[in-house]
């Protein structure tokens, strides 16, 4: 695995803190933009999904058609531990003010229009599959989206080690912070806290497209101390892929550790910030 900015980030973090860090190391991928999409079969955020013939764009009874997201293929990724080695993952959000999003389930007076879809066993046969860019239902002044009209582009992953981000819920009581532990500050001319104040989200603010690691967020952790669910999918905002999550926000998705295990997608809760 890559020794990325992630893990030069807790390189300079101070110890006792530095160890207990090391032990929630997680393997991950980082995604990045890598050029135009050429095939459905693409990893890719927007442009023209895997679809077999036939099968009907998702939508939504109030609002419409959904607008792809992301599209990753397993089997064109490096492998990650704990997620699948092959199949395509599929994420469609809806066009209202708040991109479909129900931000965890939070009293917001929106309606969740968010989709997956899920192909165990996809087929490269390309005259079976609806390839026709006319076929993706266009965005105009009437719609809302992350996600630029006619923007988008392949996505590449690298496999990556990742530390606890500094915002994730769990940061603090793993960690087990000491503010006023001003002999560990790095800086003699700041105290502990001051320290982190400046420098620690930057070490561990972690940031950008991946998928599995932990999540980064904008304002705070949606999940409460107790919720199971580990981080699926990020996107960030990228001007290289149009992409824009209100103010330079970031978007997740998270899943329940037992459904991916069984490549079970109906369950994955998508939730997005911005500063």
């Amino acid at each position: 695995m890559e020794n990325g900015t992630q893990l030069q980030g807790l390189e300079a973090f101070p110890q006792p803190y530095r160890e207990r860090l090391q032990a929630t190391l997680r393997p991950m991928l980082r995604l990045t933009a890598a050029g135009p999409s050429a095939s459905v079969l693409d990893s890719k955020v927007g442009g023209v999904p895997y679809r077999p013939r036939g099968m009907a764009w998702p939508t939504d009874t109030e609002t419409g058609p959904l607008t792809l997201l992301a599209q990753l293929n397993f089997a064109a990724l490096p492998p990650l531990p704990g997620f699948p080695t092959r199949g395509i993952l599929q994420f469609f959000i809806g066009r209202t003010d708040v991109y479909g999003c129900t931000f965890l389930g939070t009293d917001q007076g929106e309606r969740e229009v968010f989709q997956t879809r899920w192909f165990p066993d996809p087929g490269d046969d390309l005259t079976q599959l609806d390839t026709d860019p006319a076929g993706v239902p266009p965005l105009d002044e009437e719609f809302f989206s992350p996600l630029e009209a006619g923007a988008g582009g392949r996505l590449e992953g690298t496999l990556a080690s990742q530390p606890l981000t500094a915002a994730d819920r769990l940061f603090e009581g793993v960690v087990g912070l000491d503010l006023l532990d001003d002999a560990a500050s790095p800086d003699p001319e700041r105290t502990l806290g001051e320290w982190l104040e400046e420098n620690g989200r930057e070490l561990l603010g972690a940031g950008g497209h991946q998928l599995g690691g932990y999540p980064s967020f904008t304002q705070a952790d949606p999940r409460g101390p107790d919720d199971p669910r580990i981080l699926l999918l990020q996107l960030d905002s990228d001007d290289d892929l149009g992409l824009m999550w209100g103010d330079m926000g970031i978007a997740n998705f998270f899943i329940y550790p037992e459904d991916l295990a069984r490549c079970d997608f109906s369950r994955v809760a998508y939730n997005w910030d911005c500063g």
